[in-house]
């Protein structure tokens, strides 16, 4: 019993010391803020996360794993956060983690796929801005987080489409949506959540060039990028006899093994009783009612057709499975694609005087594991989701505001993702201006 009593003491303790702590941290920088803001006109608030971007891929921090001028940017202007986590290695989750300030296990959204409660304790960070005013606007590019899973609470407008043959969009076409939407609604004041996922799997900024081809009877018939897992459609003509259809991976095995480079997935094709077909160098996997091909570099179907000329459909989700060097230089390149496109954005704030009258805060939601350890089975672990590693936590976090008057400022402190609600509304809604008397006697903090 004592040692119980203890514990619960303790646990208390080391509650309150906690609370405390983010206390200190919070009246600290705002302390700061508070000072350096002049002005009265309502900010613009520009929320960007950036799905599956580890902290030590952005430049600003450690800096060498990839090169990202354009996040450096407002890092180098504004206020670098060194040591941001995510509560949860997971989209959907973590990102109703920072809207609500709670964690998961409050919120009672553990994955992907769930849907938001319907009565949750606190409001929503949007619908607070949208109370204040705010036209708030969303722009997602993952399909976990559509709107049917409830995170679109005090949104104006929410757009959540994709196109047929994907369930993500690239930040290029966040990028024209977004801007689309600025042009009529740049001189009212916003809150704007601009959601890229370039980082995330699959690895596959659209820059990258075709990794798979099809012949029909010895001819090119067509070229796909596999890495970007897009559902495939394919027409063919046959011809009367026999028609050789060759399956080609452009790109050889970094070293001599017997695991599959491609696999085909939902491969369905169109039946006819005129056709019979003859596989070569191709495995098939069945699952229920779905089948998948798995090709080591070269597969072949020959199809007998013996009726006359006839249309014969093919259609799979592509993948090429990538080697442990591959993937983590797939996943720099992800993240300098990304950096590129936010680099884009930023040049048409500037032009639209929207860099000056914003504030631009850029987070990521989680991490990504590439090869560091291995999986409860003995595999080499790619991903996120399933631990809880530094790198699938530790995440970027950065404030701009052209009304702070510090470049680079740096804080070590700890924080997490749940702090940034808060944090906006100390920043954007809460704060009034000091009266030139009170200016006068505010001076930063020297623990700033």
């Amino acid at each position: 019993m004592d040692i119980c009593s203890n514990y619960q003491k303790y646990s208390r303790l080391k509650k309150i010391q906690f609370f405390l702590y983010l206390a200190f941290i919070f009246l600290t920088l705002f302390s700061f803020i508070h000072c350096q803001r002049n002005d009265k006109i309502k900010k613009n608030v520009i929320l960007i996360t950036l799905d599956t971007l580890r902290a030590d891929h952005v430049s600003a921090y450690e800096g060498k794993y990839a090169a990202t001028p354009h996040i450096d940017f407002f890092a180098e202007s504004g206020i670098i956060f060194q040591n941001c986590y995510s509560p949860i290695p997971i989209t959907l989750p973590a990102h109703a983690s920072l809207f609500y300030s709670q964690p998961p296990h409050t919120l009672k959204v553990y994955n992907n796929g769930q849907i938001m409660p319907d009565k949750i304790s606190s409001p929503s960070l949007v619908s607070l801005f949208a109370r204040k005013g705010y036209n708030t606007a969303a722009f997602v590019s993952l399909g976990v987080l559509k709107s049917h899973f409830k995170l679109n609470e005090g949104f104006n407008h929410y757009e959540d489409n994709f196109p047929e043959e994907r369930w993500y969009l690239n930040a290029a076409e966040i990028n024209e949506r977004v801007l689309s939407w600025l042009n009529i609604h740049h001189q009212e004041p916003f809150f704007l959540w601009i959601h890229y996922s370039d980082p995330h799997d699959p690895y596959a900024p659209p820059t990258l060039p075709p990794d798979f081809r099809i012949k029909l009877n010895g001819r090119l018939h067509s070229e796909f990028c596999l890495q970007k897992r897009e559902i495939i459609q394919c027409e063919f003509e046959l011809k009367p006899g026999e028609n050789i259809i060759d399956f080609e991976s452009m790109s050889d095995f970094p070293v001599p093994r017997d695991d599959f480079r491609i696999s085909l997935n939902d491969f369905e094709h169109k039946e006819n009783d005129s056709l019979s077909f003859i596989y070569e160098n191709l495995t098939f996997y069945h699952s229920g009612d779905k089948q998948s091909v798995f090709i080591k570099q070269y597969g072949r179907i020959k199809i007998i057709n013996s009726g006359g000329k006839t249309k014969w459909t093919l259609r799979f989700q592509g993948n090429i499975n990538l080697f442990p060097s591959e993937m983590s230089e797939a996943y720099k390149h992800e993240v300098e694609y990304l950096d590129t496109q936010i680099g884009k954005l930023t040049d048409h704030l500037r032009k639209m005087n929207l860099l000056e009258k914003s504030t631009i805060l850029l987070v990521g939601d989680h991490g990504e594991g590439l090869g560091e350890h291995y999986s409860d089975l003995g595999e080499i672990y790619y991903g996120h989701i399933h631990y809880l590693y530094t790198f699938h936590t530790r995440v970027p976090l950065i404030i701009y505001d052209t009304s702070f008057s510090t470049n680079h400022l740096k804080i070590k402190n700890p924080l997490t993702i749940m702090d940034i609600a808060p944090s906006l509304l100390k920043i954007c809604l809460l704060y009034t201006s000091p009266s030139p008397r009170d200016r006068t006697r505010s001076r930063m903090p020297s623990s700033a």
